[in-house]
């Protein structure tokens, strides 16, 4: 079994707890865990080197336990990705993409809660954080990078050219459309009304 014959087991782990996955999917959880997930180890890289450079202590307390924070929500946020996956993600045309974001971010749930020990190790014996672990989270931080790329790609997928942007074109075979219909309303100029064969008031 290769990593993309092993994509479809998110579809087949779902039927064993389909309320986790109904409740994944209608409040979008795993989308919304994975910003705090992005967020916290950022925080904690940016604290960590404004500790070193800046001597500030209560930055590299910041920086630790946004770390220890990120190494507990991280677990919960991959655990909620697998009951994201859908039916229609091991197509063709997305499953590259999702399935180095799957088995990217598995890997990052371990990544996660190692640091978080490591820096929390830190922090208790009250010392700076080493060179090789900042340079680690740095690499951890790109990875983390290319994680919410391909996560975002999947999930909002680029348009083919920039006028989809724009909406179809504001003619009235496109009228039908109600999007369309609507900013055509909203573009089309008022009309005058008319002061020929009016009443006395007009």
């Amino acid at each position: 079994m290769n990593i993309f014959t092993a994509s479809t087991l998110p579809i087949r782990i779902q039927p064993y707890l389909p309320w986790l996955t109904r409740l994944d999917k209608h409040f979008n959880i795993h989308p919304m865990l994975a910003s705090f997930t992005t967020a916290l180890l950022t925080i904690s890289l940016i604290t960590d080197i404004g500790g070193r450079f800046k001597k500030h202590e209560h930055m590299r307390i910041t920086a630790a336990w946004t770390m220890l924070f990120a190494g507990i929500i991280t677990p919960i946020t991959g655990l909620m990705g697998w009951f994201f996956w859908g039916p229609g993600d091991d197509k063709p045309k997305y499953n590259y993409n999702m399935t180095i974001h799957m088995w990217l971010g598995t890997s990052l749930v371990v990544v996660y809660i190692l640091l978080a020990i490591w820096r929390w190790r830190i922090y208790r014996r009250n010392n700076q954080p080493s060179n090789v672990y900042l340079a680690i989270l740095f690499v951890v931080f790109a990875a983390v990078l290319l994680q919410a790329k391909l996560g975002g790609d999947t999930s909002f997928p680029p348009p083919k050219n920039w006028s989809m942007h724009l909406g179809p074109p504001l003619h009235a075979a496109n009228v039908k459309h109600p999007v369309a219909a609507t900013v055509h309303r909203a573009a089309a100029p008022h009309r005058k009304r008319s002061t020929h064969g009016g009443g006395a008031g007009q």
